[in-house]
């Protein structure tokens, strides 16, 4: 099984790459435990989309500190077609493409600045276990409790799923600067601003995806039609959950939401760490 790992972004807020932030007693970054937790649960190939100019810092140092027996390769997330060369990578939705031609089958999705877990893995190698004997459904979000990824440094942007009492998911809510303060955990909707109230039990999303390879060309029609919309932009960014989201509305991709409990932690803020 393959996992798709997100490492192309440029941390500007945190002010370095947070994909090579040393955490661990030895200097280990977070990815380097995101390929040991995935080799645990069956994954054996790990492809990195990385920034096609910053990226050759990633493969190199990264590449030489994985896991004996994992099969890596590094793929670059170049400018998405049709659209101005710009520094910052067109999104996550855009970064899955860029990895899809070195991926063939079902295959998971993780942010490489995220933790998610082993037990996180052992779901998401389940459902694409699952997904290769023609099981369904076969696209999967593992979500997490709001409240354990929560960060104390600071606001964070999640992304909130509705889910039907079938298990499957109706919409997905990006909600910002989530914080709990004295009176609970408060944000904001993108978009509108306006106001959010949230309890802590909601299922989120944190880019751990398992997926079926049909999905592919449905992304690539979706980020055709975002570039057009986009191309001139400077920071306009075609994520997956905007994508899913747009699927789902449309009922033209069907995604479980997999409840689970591991512990999670990321980097977000430089007081993260």
């Amino acid at each position: 099984m393959t996992l798709v790992v997100l490492a192309a972004g440029l941390s500007r807020r945190f002010g370095r790459p947070k994909v090579l932030e040393p955490v661990g007693p030895s200097g280990e970054a977070l990815p380097q435990y995101t390929v040991h937790d995935a080799m645990c649960a069956g994954f054996d190939r790990v492809v990195f989309v990385i920034h096609p100019g910053a990226g050759s810092l990633v493969r190199d140092r990264l590449g030489a500190r994985l896991p004996a027996g994992i099969e890596a390769e590094f793929v670059p997330q170049t400018t998405a077609p049709g659209a101005r060369p710009r520094d910052r990578p067109w999104g996550t939705g855009a970064a899955v493409l860029a990895a899809a031609h070195a991926v063939t089958g079902p295959f998971a999705v993780a942010n490489a600045d995220d933790l998610y877990g082993r037990h996180a893995f052992e779901i998401a190698a389940d459902q694409l276990r699952a997904t290769s004997v023609g099981a369904a459904p076969v696209n999967a979000i593992i979500g997490f409790r709001l409240r354990a990824t929560l960060s104390p440094a600071g606001g964070v942007s999640r992304a909130i799923c509705r889910v039907g009492p079938d298990g499957t998911l109706r919409d997905i809510e990006e909600v910002l600067e989530v914080v709990e303060d004295g009176s609970g955990i408060v944000g904001r909707a993108a978009g509108s601003g306006e106001p959010r109230s949230l309890c802590g039990d909601e299922l989120v999303s944190m880019n751990l995806w398992a997926l079926r390879p049909g999905i592919v060309p449905r992304f690539e029609a979706q980020l055709e039609r975002f570039v057009a919309a986009h191309w001139r932009s400077a920071d306009a960014e075609f994520l997956i959950g905007d994508a899913v989201r747009s699927l789902v509305a449309a009922g033209a991709a069907t995604f479980t939401v997999l409840d689970c409990d591991s512990p999670w932690c990321g980097i977000t803020h430089p007081g993260d760490r």
